[in-house]
């Protein structure tokens, strides 16, 4: 990781220009390519809010994963669209989070009320809005996040689902598979949609079996998905110490690999948060067992 970094040909503090970014991505893995030429990469940049900028490059392999991407299933009734409202209000939602993002302002989430709401009072009035009719169209979304064939559609549906405020959906996560969506988008959207309720889920075996779903999930070769994963199984953690003893010896490495090779603090800096929580659980055991 420290070699790749050395020959970005990217200045730390220097600007970035998003009418510049397919020109960096170029540059990126025409520089990767030549020191690291056996493996297919990929570049691209990840914007935190506070205006920081960073470079992502992965590595995508098939020695990296074994992991299937989920088949879309046939469905044998008509799937329902999504209300009007509610896609009226999604779209207001993106155009100002857009529109935001245009003059720099990242809204600040929040996560108190059970679904992503924002500090900013336009987007606080629109999430209510749409949280009030999520709530009551969950079946229709979690249907078209099963059945669509269109990516883009699973997507939107996946999204909404942060609004609709069910932790039982997380049994029908795992049913479905759908942590391993073939779209990325869905996936990424599926894992952050229910990263606040999992404490809300009242039935220990399912949350145990989240477990490796997560650890498989932390394997793919994508920031979204490893950030999402870490953060699950962080939160997992926090709320069931004793559900370190579902980490296999693969999901250790992972967490140990992502720890030393990223710098980001939303995906090395989580994987070292669950090293100090597994590290703290089995001393706390030990000293109890002395």
């Amino acid at each position: 990781s420290n070699k790749i970094r050395t020959v970005l040909p990217f200045k730390i503090g220097a600007p970035f220009y998003m009418s510049k970014s397919e020109e960096y991505k170029a540059q990126c893995i025409k520089e990767v390519q030549r020191v690291a030429p056996n493996y297919k990469a990929k570049c691209g940049y990840i914007i935190f809010g506070n205006g920081e900028v960073y470079a992502d490059v992965e590595f995508d392999t098939a020695e990296i994963t074994s992991v299937k991407y989920r088949k879309i299933p046939k469905s044998f009734k008509s799937l329902q669209p999504i209300p009007k409202e509610l896609a009226v209000l999604y779209q207001q939602l993106e155009d100002r989070m857009n529109n935001q993002a245009e003059m720099s302002h990242f809204p600040i989430e929040k996560y108190d009320s059970g679904f992503i709401d924002f500090a900013d009072p336009v987007l606080h009035e629109i999430a209510v809005k749409i949280s009030n009719i999520a709530y009551d169209s969950n079946q229709i979304l979690l249907d078209r996040v099963i059945y669509s064939e269109d990516d883009e559609d699973r997507a939107i549906s996946s999204d909404l689902l942060s609004w609709s405020q069910h932790p039982e959906n997380l049994d029908v996560i795992l049913d479905q598979d759908l942590l391993f969506d073939p779209y990325l988008g869905v996936r990424n959207n599926i894992a952050r949609s229910f990263i606040f309720l999992l404490n809300k889920h009242t039935n220990q075996e399912t949350l145990r079996r989240l477990i490796p779903n997560y650890c498989k999930m932390a394997t793919l070769p994508t920031h979204h998905d490893r950030n999402k994963a870490l953060y699950s199984i962080f939160e997992l953690l926090e709320d069931n110490p004793n559900f370190v003893a579902e980490l296999d010896e693969e999901c250790l490495r992972n967490i140990h690999y992502i720890a030393d090779m990223s710098i980001l603090a939303n995906s090395g800096g989580i994987a070292k948060k669950i090293l100090v929580q597994i590290s703290s659980h089995y001393e706390k055991n030990s000293n109890h067992n002395a």
